[in-house]
């Protein structure tokens, strides 16, 4: 599974780095075109539509001629919206449900994935540290320096993803209790693999940002001594740092700290 979230993880990055390239827009047969061979149909694809929106991501449908979609509007009420459209089933129907599921059906799973929205909105409130105890709530506190600025929102979205690719990937399973221990056990395993990447992304802005605080300051140390803005080979040995490293920072810096400022 991990290969499959990562390839999966990917063509959401490309998707939202292309919608940056264009004005923060994209129409759906782009978002059909990055998603080929991921089992893509309707049920994912307005699931990864409401990912988008929720990126602030406009959507267009042209060759239908649909209006746009735009804005960022709460995934916690869209979730509300479509709950209230879905119709529950007994064990026994959901158990044979997860049995087709498992054989292939895609509209067995694209109702097991209706089914359970109401459970991994759930399952990404306990990764909020105001929730109840529980694997979900482990995971986050391990990470909580960067949970205490996750939207909750955002873990739904990301909870969302996760469903599709624990349906995506069903195996026959002898019991309903055992499909379900599966579906949570992936969804959590996807969210707590997140957290810890966002954990690792906020650890990286801090050391870039601790990287340039250290060299705006020794810009300034050696402009004092010298006279003159020192280059980015003087603040190279200076910081005993490479010199690819000091023009990586000068670029990060933007128009903070230009290379012809130093």
């Amino acid at each position: 599974m991990a290969d499959e979230t990562f390839v999966f993880r990917q063509k959401l990055k490309g998707l939202t780095d292309l919608a940056g390239e264009q004005g923060m827009r994209l129409d759906i047969g782009q978002v059909k075109k990055a998603l080929e061979g991921t089992g893509l149909d309707e049920s994912k694809l307005s699931l990864v539509c409401d990912y988008l929106l929720q990126a602030g991501i406009e959507l267009t449908d042209p060759d239908q001629g649909e209006e746009s979609r735009s804005g960022r509007r709460g995934i916690l009420e869209l979730y509300l919206e479509e709950l209230d459209r879905i119709l529950p089933v007994d064990e026994k129907e959901e158990f044979r449900l997860f049995r087709r599921a498992s054989s292939g059906d895609s509209e067995a799973r694209n109702r097991l994935v209706e089914l359970y929205l109401q459970t991994v909105c759930d399952l990404a409130g306990e990764f909020d540290l105001t929730g109840k105890a529980g694997r979900g709530q482990q995971a986050a506190q391990s990470v909580s320096g960067r949970l205490a600025q996750t939207d909750p929102e955002d873990l739904v979205q990301e909870a969302n993803i996760g469903l599709l690719l624990a349906m995506d990937q069903l195996s026959v399973e002898d019991s309903l209790s055992a499909y379900r221990v599966k579906i949570l056990n992936s969804v959590t395993s996807y969210l707590e693999e997140w957290l810890r990447g966002e954990e690792e992304a906020l650890r990286s802005d801090r050391r870039i940002l601790r990287n340039m605080n250290q060299l705006a300051d020794a810009a300034r140390e050696l402009e004092g001594e010298n006279g003159e803005k020192p280059s980015a080979e003087e603040l190279s040995a200076y910081l005993e740092l490479p010199l690819e490293r000091i023009l990586d920072l000068l670029r990060v810096g933007g128009e903070k700290m230009k290379a012809e400022d130093l």
